[in-house]
């Protein structure tokens, strides 16, 4: 018997002071004797069957109650004798060497663990943030690039008959492409120098961000820091100049397919002009691309075939190539000339933007791929404020509140007597009457939200109660196909699923069982890395590994912290003794503040700590709409180097038709005419841009829009007043450049004529 404080040094039976109660009068005279001569120990043996039948239940026992009290577990000691013969020490050790080598650590439920390994592997993360804020600013990347090539298109066209005078005395055209390339890539370096503090300021940025205004996208405030290498340094620097130098390319190729005689006549020889050849083909991409992401949508809300993701990328992706094909062919379309045209500020707008239709159309592709971010994120953004969680479909399964208790909880919260043994005040009882509350079990581990930037290596998993099974509840994005799931999907945890699937594991040693389990979607994908149908082991009772399949996958629910197995085999495999610490509590809607307040005044000394299931729920959606945030404002950015480029372009433009701008003052026209001709011209590929991007992005989430909360969670009047504002500041910025550009004397380029 152990020593046990208040009983084995109390010197006679009567001085006992346990902390359970103990009716101190039943003790006898020849009791005290015999505490006073044998202390502890028994009193008598008896046949192992006579003592279960002491604390067995007399009715017939259920093949669980006869396991927990008839099972191996329920001996507690073991009688060893030796041979005949035998030394009593040398028995001993001969015993102890041949025990020793069956059993393990875990059988005494010690488990060894590699800290340090765990410690590494968990500091990796779920999520990689340098791919993460990589792919981010890849947008950015791939605008300035365009913007790249643009300008030095421009400066190219600007000096052409420069290029032209060096092949007519004897360069070739390599060598003055060459020559070219070289003026762009020294200002590449000179970029790249100047970028890479900026960029290192630019990543200082984001770990501020993280953890302030963007805190939420880790899940809360942890000690993120800014960590430098020379490797990482390199890999960007040249990356930066391959991505110039492409650009530059792109730039400088129409010199080597440019004749000497050509390029001596100056920016109009070297023009893209629009030939039939290149506008089919801009007709057949615009074809295939919308054939392409209307198939994919088919695929995706019909027959499931595509993941969301998937389907958001090939049918955004489709839409957007399909559109800027379209106006590429409409811009390089030749028209018929008429006597009778009728002439137009709209007319004339168009036909300089059709002039220049590889300028206009890398324009407005830039202000397409803007637009579709800034729509996509706003669309995908979710407020859970107005939630109605008393739906039994909803992401909270019609459950008000929740709970987790430091300290397990044996009691049944929803009797009247679990409630009085947990010390719970009449009053307060009496508010909880008429209030469900299912209990859970649940393991000690980790959270696999994405409130945890940390990669859990012991997945948390709670025990559903038969009640919840039956009860059903909650939405599923995906279960494996079962007879009996068709009404009620949870009845697939209470199936054996029995034997071992060709699923990945995410562990080298694989257990013999496998236990049906369910997780939240989201985690699954983004957390676990896993899907239906795969497996993951989690440590078990004693150490002993458990092998999960997931069966099924819940959407957007409040279960996205952990696991979920039936009781019963909680209890087999996580231990019965383990108590309950998780709650879910269905309150009337008038009630839920009182039982809550209930609750934490009677049962935080256990660390009882209640919760609105709408705060856990928007406490997930806050790290996706922080990302979704992050997003926007890169978006926004990309919205402004367009803008920059079609100011650009703008002015450019006006630079090379002031004479045919001279001409038509000479001709009549008002400078005012001129000035609205030509804001018109880049009006229009501003909002041609915005509305293609817009498109595309509103059919890339049409599935997002056609769900019942789509109303109540995108923020339209916000989503409109962003893209409303980019409009305004893109159209002013023309105007002003427009305005500006007409400014000093027109007619003086009539005499260079």
């Amino acid at each position: 018997v152990p020593e046990f404080e208040g009983i084995t040094d109390a010197k006679t039976m009567g001085e006992w002071d346990p902390p359970f109660p103990i009716d101190l009068s039943k003790i006898r005279a020849k009791d005290e004797a015999y505490w006073k001569d044998y202390r502890a120990t028994p009193k008598a043996f008896v046949w192992l069957e006579t003592a279960r039948s002491f604390w067995l239940p007399q009715e017939s026992p259920t093949a669980e109650v006869a396991e927990a009290y008839g099972g191996g577990d329920w001996i507690t000691s073991v009688r060893i004798a030796p041979k005949g013969g035998e030394a009593l020490d040398q028995a001993a050790r001969g015993f102890a060497a041949q025990l020793l080598r069956h059993l393990s650590p875990g059988e005494f439920a010690m488990t060894f663990m590699p800290v340090k390994e765990q410690a590494l592997q968990a500091a990796e993360g779920t999520t990689d943030f340098g791919v993460l804020f990589l792919s981010m600013s890849m947008f950015l990347v791939a605008a300035a690039a365009g913007l790249v090539g643009l300008l030095l298109r421009l400066t190219v066209e600007r000096r052409a008959n420069q290029y032209g005078i060096l092949l007519a005395t004897g360069f070739r055209s390599r060598a003055s492409a060459r020559m070219v390339m070289g003026e762009g890539m020294l200002l590449a370096v000179v970029g790249v120098i100047i970028g890479t503090p900026l960029g290192v300021g630019y990543a200082w940025l984001i770990i501020y961000a993280l953890k302030t205004r963007w805190a939420g996208a880790v899940g809360g405030e942890f000690p993120l820091s800014l960590h430098v290498g020379g490797l990482s340094l390199i890999i960007g620097s040249l990356a930066g100049l391959l991505v110039a130098a492409a650009a530059i390319w792109w730039a400088v190729r129409v010199l080597k397919r440019t004749g000497a005689l050509m390029l001596l006549a100056g920016w109009r020889a070297i023009l893209a002009e629009p030939s039939g050849a290149v506008r089919k083909r801009a007709v057949t991409v615009a074809i295939v691309s919308l054939t392409s992401a209307g198939v994919l949508v088919v695929l995706s809300l019909v027959f499931g075939v595509l993941s969301a993701t998937g389907a958001f990328f090939g049918v955004g992706s489709g839409v957007l190539v399909g559109a800027l094909a379209l106006v590429s062919a409409q811009l390089q379309r030749r028209r018929r000339r008429t006597r009778r045209e009728l002439l137009s500020l709209p007319r004339l707008a168009w036909r300089g933007a059709s002039r220049h239709w590889l300028r206009s159309i890398l324009t407005v592709g830039l202000l397409a791929c803007a637009s579709f971010l800034i729509v996509t994120v706003a669309a995908n953004r979710s407020d859970l404020s107005r939630l109605d969680t008393s739906k039994r479909d909803s992401g909270a399964g019609g459950f008000n509140l929740m709970a987790i208790s430091d300290v397990p909880i044996y009691a049944d919260l929803n009797s009247a007597e679990g409630r009085r043994k947990m010390g719970i005040a009449p009053e307060a009882s009496h508010l909880l009457a008429g209030t469900s509350i299912m209990s859970f079990r649940m393991s000690a581990g980790d959270d696999i939200s994405c409130l945890n930037i940390q990669k859990p290596t012991t997945p948390r998993v709670l025990g559903v109660p038969p009640e919840l099974i039956e009860r059903g509840g909650f939405e599923f994005s995906k279960v494996l196909s079962s007879a009996s799931d068709q009404a009620n999907p949870w009845q697939l945890l209470a199936e054996p699923v029995g034997g071992t699937s060709d699923a990945k594991v995410t562990a080298a040693q694989a257990a013999p069982e496998v236990i049906p389990a369910f997780a939240d979607a989201l985690t699954t994908e983004w957390n676990l890395h896993l899907g239906l149908g795969d497996e993951i082991e989690v440590p078990g009772k004693h150490g002993r590994k458990v092998r999960l399949r997931l069966v099924g996958l819940l959407a957007h629910s409040i279960f996205q912290s952990e696991l979920l197995v039936s009781e019963s085999q909680f209890k087999r495999h996580f231990g019965e003794e383990s108590g309950y610490s998780y709650f879910l509590i269905e309150a009337p809607k008038e009630k839920q503040e009182t039982v809550a307040q209930a609750l934490r005044e009677n049962l935080g000394d256990l660390g009882f700590d209640v919760k609105r299931t709408t705060e856990v729920l928007a406490s997930f959606a806050e790290v996706q709409n922080t990302y979704l945030g992050t997003f926007q404002a890169l978006g926004g950015l990309g919205l402004l180097l367009g803008t920059f480029g079609i100011v650009t372009v703008l002015l450019r433009a006006v630079v090379e038709r002031r004479s045919e701008l001279a001409m038509m003052l000479a001709l009549g026209f008002r400078r005012a005419h001129l000035v609205g001709m030509v804001l018109l011209e880049n009006g229009l590929l501003l909002l041609l841009g915005m509305l293609i991007g817009t498109v595309a992005a509103l059919v890339a989430v049409a599935p997002r829009l056609l769900s019942e909360s789509a109303l109540a969670d995108v923020r339209w009047m916000s989503l409109v007043g962003t893209l409303a504002a980019c409009f305004v500041v893109g159209f002013v910025s023309c105007a002003i450049a427009a305005s500006a550009s007409m400014r000093g004397e027109l007619l003086s380029a009539l005499r260079a004529e």
